[in-house]
């Protein structure tokens, strides 16, 4: 398996200006499906900390601050309760395989 195609590690650090930098969206029942996850959101755009933490349009990701990311309601939830501008991992699902 290439790292391309399996969960990836990332860590992302808000800004005070950009926030993190993301736009995220609830997954499909056939994307989750496709990629045998149980929830997670998918970047619709990313741009400032979360460009610069490597993440991409498409990436779905299914961690955040080491808790499991359901969908984008609870993702903006997590968001909002991240701590100033202290980093925080996330993990990512690129290229449809875990």
């Amino acid at each position: 398996m290439t790292q391309s195609a399996m969960n990836q590690a990332r860590i992302i650090q808000k800004s005070k200006k950009e926030g993190f930098g993301l736009t995220v969206t609830d997954t499909t029942e056939a994307q989750r499906k496709e990629l045998r996850i149980r929830g997670g959101v998918r970047v619709e755009s990313v741009e400032g900390p979360a460009a610069r933490a490597g993440l991409r349009e498409g990436d779905v990701i299914v961690a955040f601050d080491n808790q499991e990311v359901t969908d984008a309601k609870q993702f903006a939830t997590l968001v909002k309760k991240a701590e100033g501008s202290r980093p925080v991992p996330l993990v990512v699902n690129r290229g449809g395989s875990t």
